[in-house]
């Protein structure tokens, strides 16, 4: 076995061609050495696709009709090859040391999901500034993670890794929510048992635009 085993970060894509290449930047300089990116078009209509038409070659990459956040996520985690899963909204970012840190936390507690703080992006005239860090502690929501991910436990993707042993045990993402599905894939995930482990850093950046997030 490697002694780095392959980490997939999976993105979604949707007309976010304004925020796409940052995101591919932050993915591409991570100092985890054994990264594969998964890209899924969900049918754009802006100029998404060239921008992953580019990375041909260097990831792996799907174009398909219009079918929403969940079905992108799903479709990426069929074409994945990853023992760790990494999903990214594209319009997030991951710090540089986001993967190496959270696997390491993963492999040395033998645990499922691991989690860290992040900070928020805020909109600024035509960019985004620096807001807060927000960090959450799993045991201070509620020890029981089935009950604290039902209480006030969230974190956006880009703060969240996951073993691949638990994404195949919770299978496909719920296609049926408009919204917070990222949040009921992190129940899903609790409600089998998963173990999670902090990583007392801040390892993504999040933007936080309510109009367009994905999360």
């Amino acid at each position: 076995m490697s002694d780095f085993p392959l980490a997939s970060v999976i993105i979604p894509c949707y007309n976010c061609e304004r925020y796409l290449e940052k995101t591919l930047q932050s993915v591409e300089s991570q100092t985890y050495p054994n990264v594969e990116l998964v890209l899924v078009d969900d049918g754009s209509t802006d100029g998404t696709r060239s921008i992953i038409e580019d990375r041909e070659g260097n990831a792996v990459c799907h174009y398909g009709p219009n079918q929403g956040a969940s079905a992108a996520r799903t479709m990426g985690t069929e074409l994945a090859s990853g023992e760790y899963i990494q999903y990214l909204d594209a319009d997030d970012l991951l710090t540089p040391e986001a993967l190496e840190k959270r696997i390491a936390a993963l492999e040395s507690e033998s645990a499922d999901v691991a989690y860290s703080a992040y900070r928020r992006l805020h909109p600024e005239d035509e960019g985004f500034v620096e807001g807060e860090v927000v960090e959450k502690t799993l045991e201070d929501v509620h020890p029981d993670p089935e009950i604290a991910t039902f209480r006030q436990f969230w974190l956006p993707p880009v703060a969240l890794t996951y073993s691949r042993r638990v994404v195949d045990n919770i299978g496909d993402w719920n296609e049926d929510l408009p919204v917070i599905q990222d949040a009921r894939f992190l129940q899903d995930a609790a409600f089998r048992g998963a173990e999670f482990v902090k990583v007392s850093e801040v390892l993504g950046e999040y933007r936080d635009h309510q109009a367009e997030s994905l999360s």
